[in-house]
């Protein structure tokens, strides 16, 4: 359950990157290469002891399995790392608010920031941070206004300017 593999669309042929993840009791998720191919983001998630829910940190790697670095060590879950277009940054959910609440930080785990805090009082749940080409906003996918499902928003990077993407139905 600690393996990360790199399979060619072209022949189907998988490679197992030699990472160094394999800890007792833990499973590695939500795996995402760098938008320049020599690193890969990706979750380390475990179920304490006694607890039902998953904890986790957000993990980085060279592709070749060199220079593992953990970049986040919160309670609770820190999941769905997503690079800049850049590469320097990354975005990520996280339930050490207390919510789901979409972070950003430095590709160096520095400057870990809440995008969502401006959001209270109300309480939702935020997930599946994706970068625009450009760099310049972040979607995620938020209950914020109606918690019968989530619909797509956008914001900048440093939380600002948050707007639903499709007007809501009638």
């Amino acid at each position: 359950l600690g393996e990360i593999n790199r399979v060619s669309l072209a022949n189907g042929q998988r490679i197992t990157l030699p990472l160094a993840v394999g800890i007792e009791g833990t499973f590695v998720r939500d795996v995402a290469p760098s938008p320049d191919g020599t690193r890969v983001a990706f979750t380390v998630a475990w179920y304490p002891p006694g607890w039902s829910t998953l904890d986790g940190d957000i993990y980085v790697a060279n592709i070749d399995g060199t220079n593992l670095r953990r970049l986040t060590d919160a309670p609770e879950l820190d999941d769905q790392p997503a690079w800049s277009p850049e590469g320097s940054r990354i975005a990520f959910r996280s339930r050490r608010s207390g919510d789901w609440d979409i972070w950003v930080m430095s590709a160096t785990g520095a400057g870990q920031v809440n995008l969502m805090e401006n959001q209270l009082p109300a309480r939702a749940t935020e997930h599946g941070p994706a970068w625009s080409p450009d760099g310049s906003r972040i979607v995620y996918a938020s209950d914020m206004d109606s918690f019968s499902y989530s619909k797509l928003w956008t914001m900048r990077p440093d939380g600002s300017d948050k707007r639903r993407l499709l007007p809501q139905s009638t």
